[in-house]
């Protein structure tokens, strides 16, 4: 499969990820549907979750607060990954 890479400066936007840092709720917004999934700093997953199109709310788990965690959103063709930070 291939990837587009989604950058900042282009006119088109697959997906936005705020407020980050983040406490308990990270705030998701996609222009289609897709998957985030978030793992803490040894790989494993924390959070696998779909989103719908528009914005998605996403509880942040118990056992990831006062971290940094690495997100994946994925839809149809694109991928968007970074860092976030949870704090408490």
């Amino acid at each position: 499969m291939r990837y587009k890479l989604v950058r900042t400066n282009k006119q088109q936007i697959h997906a936005e990820l705020y407020p980050n840092p983040a406490r308990d709720v990270v705030n998701v917004k996609v222009a289609q549907p897709a998957t985030i999934t978030l793992y803490d700093l040894h790989g494993r997953i924390v959070l696998d979750q779909p989103l719908t199109i528009g914005q998605n709310s996403i509880n942040i788990p118990d056992t990831a607060k006062f971290s940094v965690l690495l997100y994946r959103i994925e839809g149809d063709g694109w991928l968007k990954s970074g860092k976030l930070v949870i704090y408490d």
